[in-house]
């Protein structure tokens, strides 16, 4: 008799028909929140392909933000899932924290919900190990008629966390603007840094 398999099957890639289909939308502005090496600027989209939502073959760039610092935290230190955890003051004098909003709304490709199972994908494109699944998704929604500006989605190592995924459509880069806010170990910044150390069991070094 066959054994019954286990666990969920092989999660689809986009399919013929998905330039057809209505894609789950929600529009926003900001704020985001960003940390980013302060050789370079606030507002550097990445083309290369080593991130999840990352064009294939540099179609495209990215601009990934969160929508809290605590997001941008963990998604910019926690790469070493289930290692221990810590950060050194150079680290975090390395980088900056910067706030950024958009002048226009923006329309989003809201993967946070229900809008996943509407167009064949589950939350294994945002949190998922295939990166290059990820990106045939990101792909496919750059090429979609209806232009989406970027995609909002829940983070791997939080997904109480959102964060967004934009594209480098002129829109998008003429419409936004960041506000510098220092590093975490600015006075002004000490609250934030010491609510993610607790929240995701960080020792500073």
């Amino acid at each position: 008799m066959p054994t019954k398999k286990t666990g969920p099957s092989k999660h689809p890639y986009p399919p013929p028909n998905f330039p057809k289909m209505a894609l789950p939308f929600t529009k926003c502005r900001g704020p985001w929140f960003r940390l980013h090496y302060r050789r370079k600027g606030p507002l550097v989209f990445n083309w290369g392909n080593n991130y999840r939502f990352n064009a294939p073959s540099g179609e495209f760039g990215i601009l990934y933000l969160s929508y809290d610092a605590n997001g941008a935290f963990i998604e910019t230190f926690g790469w070493n899932t289930g290692k221990k955890k810590a950060i050194s003051y150079t680290e975090l004098n390395n980088r900056l924290l910067e706030k950024v909003i958009s002048k226009n709304e923006l329309n989003l490709v809201d993967l946070t919900g229900e809008g996943l199972a509407r167009i064949g994908a589950d939350a294994r494109v945002c949190t998922g190990e295939n990166f290059k699944l990820s990106q045939k998704w990101s792909l496919a929604f750059w090429n979609h008629p209806s232009n989406p500006d970027g995609i909002k989605y829940v983070m791997r190592h939080d997904p109480s966390k959102t964060g967004v995924a934009l594209y480098s459509r002129n829109n998008v880069i003429t419409s936004l603007s960041a506000k510098g806010l220092g590093t975490l170990l600015d006075h002004s910044n000490l609250g934030i840094l010491i609510d993610c150390l607790n929240r995701y069991n960080f020792s500073l070094l």
